[in-house]
């Protein structure tokens, strides 16, 4: 490292002490004892409350360490999970900023416009998916370049912009294992009918309707028991003058909401039920933890609480299942897709 580069990160960061300590376990020693104290010293920076003095130390490590950009890494993975946007933006755009383009690292793209698409900037992060997926794609990783391409059509759907996002999803509808998403059928039909909402001329709004009905039907015959689902064809049936088929999909939506509504009412039973899990797990008894969760009510703090086990015990293919089920009841929340998206990448083969 050079003297200067040190001297000006010690100066820039000498009211952290945490910083002076991943500067000075740099040049320490051999390589494991090396890596050990920037691990010690990187903890306790990441413990620091003052989002500032976190911000300031971020950019004096780069600028002393700038070979190593796993501390920037590990940084942003851990604001993001604290849902700490405004501070993750920072190391990852350093990262992102620093590789050649068909260099750059597909994940950690992809969870840079999770994060932007946090903080509102939506071009910004319509961008970065668009880096994610070419990136995901130069590598031949076709599971991750899918789901940032599906990404990419949610944040395009929640911009409103829905000829886009009718692109981004009908792509990936029209691969193999499209056709069998329930959840990626449902973001399509609402996209369509987005499409038809904004259309001028009778006959795209014909034809768009036409494809959001035959989408929340494919969607409904897999995901029958989803009032969500059902209140979308009620909606389109309308629009296309099929009152008999939209008063049967409204009646159908209204008795699986009132059921729904009832099963929250069960909170009493629900919060024993989830006691009984915190209590197997507060007391090491993971796998009697993991069957209550598999048998509970699919609600997201289930869902969210059952991939944690699950990937805790290393079983990332149900952990997986659990997420995208929680993603399909919260597609507002990108934290969800982020960590979905850790999961794929851990079986590509990627990883720290």
């Amino acid at each position: 490292m050079a003297a200067a580069a040190l001297f000006f990160a010690v100066a820039t960061a000498s009211a952290q002490p945490w910083t002076r300590s991943l500067i000075e376990a740099d040049e320490a020693g051999e390589t494991v004892q090396r890596r050990a104290e920037l691990d010690r010293a990187l903890d306790e920076l990441l413990r620091e409350d003052d989002l500032v003095a976190l911000a300031r130390g971020g950019e004096a490590l780069w600028i002393a360490l700038p070979e190593e950009p796993w501390i920037q890494e590990r940084m942003a993975r851990r604001l993001v999970r604290e849902r700490r946007f405004e501070i993750a933006v920072q190391p990852l755009r350093r990262l992102a900023g620093s590789a050649a383009p068909r260099e750059a690292d597909p994940e950690l793209l992809a969870l840079l416009a999770a994060t932007e698409w946090e903080l509102g900037e939506l071009a910004r992060a319509e961008a970065t998916f668009r880096r994610a997926v070419a990136a995901a794609e130069d590598r031949g990783e076709r599971r991750l370049a899918a789901a940032y391409r599906r990404q990419l059509g949610g944040l395009l759907s929640f911009a409103g912009r829905w000829p886009a996002a009718v692109e981004a999803l009908e792509g990936l509808l029209s691969e193999e294992e499209g056709e069998s998403d329930p959840g990626l059928l449902l973001e399509a039909a609402r996209a369509w009918e987005g499409v038809a909402i904004g259309a001028s001329e009778a006959g795209e709004v014909d034809a768009a309707l036409g494809r959001a009905r035959s989408l929340f039907e494919a969607a409904a015959a897999a995901l029958p028991q989803n009032a969500e689902v059902h209140y979308g064809r009620a909606r389109v049936l309308r629009r296309l003058g099929d009152e008999e088929g939209a008063r049967s999909a409204l009646r159908l939506y209204q008795r699986l909401y009132a059921e729904d509504q009832e099963r929250i009412r069960a909170t009493g039973r629900y919060a024993a039920l989830m006691a009984a899990v915190r209590a197997d797990l507060d007391a090491g008894r993971s796998s009697q933890a993991l069957d209550r969760l598999r048998a509970m009510p699919q609600r997201l703090e289930t869902l969210e609480l059952h991939a944690d086990v699950a990937r805790s015990m290393g079983l990332r293919e149900e952990a997986a299942s659990a997420l995208q089920r929680a993603v399909l009841l919260a597609p507002q929340r990108t934290d969800l897709m982020i960590q979905l998206n850790e999961l794929l990448f851990e079986d590509s083969g990627g990883g720290e």
